[in-house]
C-alpha cells in the first residue's frame, strides 16, 4: 500500500487536533499514523543502535582477548636501544655509538617548560583524558573529512606511545580497535608521568636523534635541563613533521610550526604573550647543529667498538670519556698529511712510468692473472680512459674510476695527454729585468700510465668501469702520542685520510723498526752493567755467518757507545746485542711493552723484527717514567665511574732509564734525529730506516709525551732516495710535538740518585782530569764510572735531598 507522506500533511494541518486516533490506509479524508511510523523509526533505530553497539562489543571483547595483542607489561620496562656518546679528555665529542642517536632521561630531569610545550602541541587534554579524546576524534575527523585528505590527528599521547611501541604500523580496523584497548590499558598500568616519560623518549626528531635529550644536544648543543621556551617550542614541533619542519633544511617551516606551538602554549596558560614575542626574536638555532666529526679520529672509535664492546654496551645512554685530546688528535693528522705531501713532492710520485707496445701488453697480462680484486691490496693498473673528469684505470679483467685521494696528488688538477716538452729559457741580455718564475706545469696523465690503485667498497655507478679505486701513489704513515706517566693515548692517527674501518697501521701494522729498535738491547746492556756510554767498540767489517752488518757510511774504527748510538751504527748494535745476550734483550723489549714475536739472532740489532707502532711508542715510554710499564690506557670514565687501571710493572731502574733517556737525547742534539732540535724543551729519541728505505721511523719524548711515527708504502715499496727517518718521520714529530707543549711548562729530564758524572777522553773512554784538553762530560751508573789515577772518586753529580724520588716521576 503506498503511502502518500504529502497529503498526510496536508490533511494534518487541516484537522490540527481533531485526528482520529488508530485511523489506517490513505483515501478520501483519510490520516496517516505518524506515531505508528514514529514508533517504527525509533524502534529500528534502537535496534540498529543496540546491534551496533553488541557489534561493537563483540570486536572489543574479541580483540581484548586476541592472541595477537601486546602486552602492556613490556612499558613498565621500557629499555630502548641508547647510544653512546664517546667523548675526548675535555669533553669534545668523537662520536656517538648506537643504531639509535638516543639518551632516556627520567621525567624528574626534563624541565617543565618542554612538558608544557609538548602538550600543547600534540595533546593538551593529557592529564585529564583517559587514554582517548573523544572530542578530538570526532574533530579530526569532521576536519579531514572537510578537507578531504588527512589534515588533523586525532590520537592522544597514549595512543602515540601504543602506536610506536606496541603496535604495527599496518592500517586496519583490527589495529584501530587494538590501539583503543590499549591506549585504556595503559592508561591504567602507567602513571601519566611515566606514560609521558616514554613519549619524550622515544619519539623521533629529525636527522637521526630520537628522545628530547639527543635533539636538545644535537639541534642546541646543550642538555634537555638547559633549553629555554624558544627551543622547546621548536623541539616539540619537530615529531608532526620532522624532516619537514627541520630547521636545517626548511627555516622557515620549522619557524612557522614553532609560532603555532608557541600560540598553543600561551591558548592554554603555560606563558605569557610576552614570553611569545621574545621567544619568535631569538634565532632558530643558536649556531651549528652537533655533528661529530668521523674524520678526526675514527680509529679511537672502530679500536673502541672491537676491542671493548662489552663496556660499549654497558655504558648504553651514558657518556665514555676517553683519553683522546681532540686538538692534539686533529693536529697529528693534518701534520702526517702535510709532510707526506711534502714527500710526494720530493719524490715526484706524479711523474708516472708510461708503458707502450710490448711492454703495457705483458703488464696487462698479468693483470688478467688476477681473477678477484679484494679490497686491500695495492694493484698497479693502467690509465685507460677519463669519465666525467676523472680516471678509468684497467685492474686487469675489471676497470674502476678513481673516486678518492685525487686531491692529495693532484691539487690543483692534471692535463691529460702527453707531457708538453719542456720550454727552453729565453736568451737574457746584460741589464735585462728578471722575469718571474712561471708556475710548474700541472702533471699529465695520458692512456698507458701506471696509476697504483687500491679497491674501495662498493660500486661507482658506471656500467663500464664498475670498481671504486683508491689512488696510492705516495706512502703512507701512522702516528701515536701517548702521556709518558700513564700510557694513556692522546692521539693515534692510522693512515692518511682514514675512514671508519679503514686498516689501522698504528695499531695492526707490523713493520721492521730498524734502528729505532736499538734501544732496547743497548738499555740491556746498560741495566746489566756490562757497558756505559763511555764504553769502546769498534766499527769495523766484522762477518757473522757470511753476514756483514753496514750503516751506509765510512766504518769509524774505536767509538764510544754514545758516539755510536747517534750515528746509529749497525756493527758496534750487533757487539752491544752480543754483550746484552739475546734473551735478556728480548725479555726487556718485552717486558717494556713490545708484544710481537721477537727473533733471537744477531739481526734483531737492525730492528729485523716486524713490530706495531702501539708497543713501539709505550715501550719507550718506560724511559722518561723511571723505568714503570704499563699497557696504552684509552679510557678515562664510564658515566660517573672511572675505570680500574693496571699496576704499573718496574722493568729498569730510574738510574738506568735516566741514562738511557741520555743517550737518546744526544741523538737529537748531535745525531740522526737533528731536525728534532728546533724544539724549544728538552727531546730524546731515535730515528729507524730499514733496507732500501722502505720504512722510516721515529720515535721520541719529551718529559711528558711520547710520540711514534713510521712512513712506508703498505707493499713495501721503496719510499725513494735519501728518505730516512730523520728526513721522513721527524718532521712529522715535530709538528706534532709543538702542538702537544703549547700548554705545557718546559723542564728538563729529572735526574734520579744513583748517577755519577765524570770527565773522560772520547777517544779512549777513560777518565781525565778537568784541566785536560778535549775532555767530555759523561754520565754513568754509580758504580760504573772511570777513575783517573790522581784523583779519588767523588760523584759531580749528588742526589738533591729535596728532589723527589723515584716513584714521584709520575706526577711530573
Amino acid at each position: 500500500m503506498e503511502l502518500n507522506f504529502r497529503q498526510f500533511v496536508k490533511k494534518f494541518r487541516k484537522r490540527k487536533m481533531s485526528h482520529r486516533k488508530g485511523q489506517s490506509g490513505t483515501g478520501k479524508g483519510g490520516g496517516v499514523p505518524w506515531k505508528r511510523i514514529l514508533a517504527w523509526g525509533l524502534g529500528i533505530g534502537f535496534g540498529l543502535a543496540a546491534l551496533a553497539m553488541l557489534l561493537l562489543m563483540s570486536l572489543f571483547l574479541y580483540y581484548s582477548y586476541g592472541p595477537d595483542l601486546p602486552s602492556v607489561e613490556a612499558l613498565k620496562n621500557y629499555k630502548p636501544q641508547q647510544s653512546v656518546r664517546v667523548l675526548d679528555r675535555h669533553g669534545g665529542l668523537i662520536a656517538i655509538v648506537g643504531r639509535q642517536r638516543r639518551t632516556v632521561v627520567p621525567y624528574e630531569k626534563i624541565p617543565k617548560v618542554m612538558v608544557q610545550a609538548v602538550l600543547a602541541a600534540e595533546d593538551a587534554q593529557f592529564f585529564r583524558h583517559t587514554g582517548l579524546n573523544y572530542t578530538g576524534m570526532i574533530r579530526a575527523f569532521w576536519v579531514n573529512l572537510a578537507a578531504g585528505r588527512f589534515k588533523q590527528g586525532g590520537s592522544t599521547i597514549t595512543q602515540q606511545v601504543v602506536k610506536g611501541l606496541l603496535l604495527t604500523p599496518e592500517r586496519s580496523l583490527r589495529r584501530k580497535f587494538q590501539e583503543v584497548i590499549l591506549a585504556r590499558r595503559v592508561e591504567g598500568a602507567l602513571s601519566k608521568e611515566q606514560i609521558l616519560a616514554i613519549y619524550l623518549n622515544e619519539i623521533y626528531f629529525g636527522h637521526g636523534r630520537y628522545g628530547v635529550e639527543e635533539a636538545a644536544r644535537f639541534y642546541f648543543r646543550k642538555p634537555i635541563s638547559g633549553i629555554n621556551v624558544a627551543e622547546a617550542a621548536l623541539l616539540a614541533a619537530l615529531p608532526q613533521g620532522p624532516e619537514v619542519n627541520s630547521p636545517i633544511k626548511h627555516p622557515e617551516k620549522a619557524r612557522e610550526r614553532q609560532k603555532y606551538v608557541l600560540s598553543q602554549m600561551a591558548r592554554h596558560g603555560f606563558i605569557t604573550e610576552q614570553a611569545v614575542e621574545a621567544a619568535l626574536a631569538a634565532p632558530l638555532l643558536p649556531g651549528e647543529p652537533e655533528i661529530p666529526d668521523t674524520m678526526v679520529a675514527p680509529e679511537l672509535v672502530t679500536h673502541l667498538t672491537e676491542q671493548y664492546a662489552d663496556t660499549i654496551r654497558s655504558a648504553a645512554g651514558r657518556e665514555i670519556v676517553t683519553t683522546l685530546d681532540l686538538n692534539l688528535q686533529t693536529a697529528a693528522r693534518e701534520a702526517l698529511a702535510l709532510e707526506l705531501r711534502e714527500l710526494d713532492r720530493r719524490q715526484r710520485v706524479t711523474r708516472l712510468t708510461l708503458l707502450e707496445g710490448r711492454k703495457k701488453a705483458d703488464h696487462m697480462e698479468k693483470l688478467r692473472k688476477i681473477q678477484v680484486h679484494h679490497a686491500g691490496p695495492i694493484y698497479e693498473g693502467v690509465v685507460v680512459d677519463r669519465e666525467d673528469g676523472k680516471l678509468v684505470v684497467s685492474v686487469g679483467n675489471e676497470q674502476g674510476v678513481v673516486v678518492e685521494q685525487m686531491e692529495r696528488y693532484y691539487p690543483a688538477g692534471f692535463t691529460w695527454g702527453p707531457s708538453p716538452p719542456p720550454e727552453k729559457p729565453a736568451a737574457r741580455k746584460k741589464g735585462d729585468k728578471k722575469t718571474p718564475d712561471k708556475p710548474a706545469p700541472l702533471p699529465s696523465v695520458q692512456p698507458g700510465h701506471l696509476f697504483r690503485v687500491r679497491v674501495l667498497p662498493g660500486k661507482s655507478g658506471s656500467a663500464k668501469s664498475p670498481l671504486r679505486l683508491r689512488a696510492e701513489l705516495g706512502p703512507q704513515g701512522a702516528v701515536v702520542v701517548m702521556h709518558a706517566a700513564t700510557r694513556e693515548v692522546l692521539a693515534i692517527v692510522g693512515g692518511d685520510a682514514q675512514g671508519p674501518g679503514d686498516f689501522n697501521r698504528a695499531l695492526a701494522g707490523l713493520r721492521q723498526p730498524g734502528s729505532s729498535f736499538k734501544p732496547f738491547f743497548y738499555a740491556s746492556a746498560i741495566m746489566q752493567k756490562k757497558l756505559t756510554p763511555a764504553s769502546i767498540l769498534r766499527d769495523d767489517p766484522e762477518v757473522y755467518q757470511k753476514w756483514i752488518p753496514r750503516s751506509g757510511h765510512d766504518f769509524q774504527g774505536r767509538i764510544t757507545l754514545r758516539r755510536a748510538l747517534n750515528m746509529s751504527l749497525n756493527t758496534v748494535a750487533v757487539q752491544v746485542l752480543r754483550e746484552a745476550g739475546l734473551d735478556a734483550a728480548v725479555a726487556f723489549a718485552e717486558s717494556a711493552g713490545i708484544t710481537t714475536i721477537l727473533r733471537k739472532d744477531l739481526s734483531l740489532a737492525l730492528g729485523s723484527s716486524e713490530v706495531r707502532l702501539i708497543d713501539m711508542v709505550g715501550a719507550y715510554g718506560v724511559f722518561p717514567s723511571g723505568g714503570l710499564a704499563l699497557p696504552p690506557q684509552w679510557i678515562v670514565r664510564v658515566g660517573d665511574q672511572g675505570v680500574a687501571r693496571p699496576e704499573f710493572r718496574r722493568v729498569m731502574d730510574p738510574a738506568s732509564a735516566w741514562l738511557m733517556t741520555s743517550l737518546l737525547r744526544t741523538v737529537v742534539t748531535d745525531g740522526t734525529a737533528k731536525r728534532a732540535a728546533v724544539l724549544k724543551f728538552p727531546v730524546a729519541g731515535k730515528t729507524g730506516t730499514t733496507n732500501n728505505n722502505k720504512d722510516a721511523w721515529f720515535v721520541g719524548f719529551s718529559p711528558e709525551i711520547v710520540c711514534g711515527v713510521w712512513i712506508g708504502y703498505d707493499d713495501l715499496k721503496p719510499l725513494g732516495s735519501r728518505e730516512e727517518g730523520g728526513r721522513s718521520a721527524v718532521p712529522v714529530f715535530v709538528r706534532v710535538m709543538k702542538e702537544a707543549h703549547k700548554a705545557r711548562e718546559a723542564r728538563d729530564f729529572f735526574i734520579p740518585p744513583g748517577i755519577v758524572s765524570r770527565e773522560i777522553d772520547p777517544g779512549t773512554g777513560e777518565a781525565v782530569l778537568p784541566s785536560a784538553a778535549g775532555r767530555l762530560t759523561e754520565y754513568f751508573l754509580e758504580g760504573t764510572e772511570p777513575e783517573p789515577a790522581s784523583v779519588a772518586p767523588d760523584p759531580l753529580v749528588a742526589p738533591d735531598p729535596d728532589a723527589p724520588s723515584a716513584g714521584d716521576l709520575l706526577t711530573q
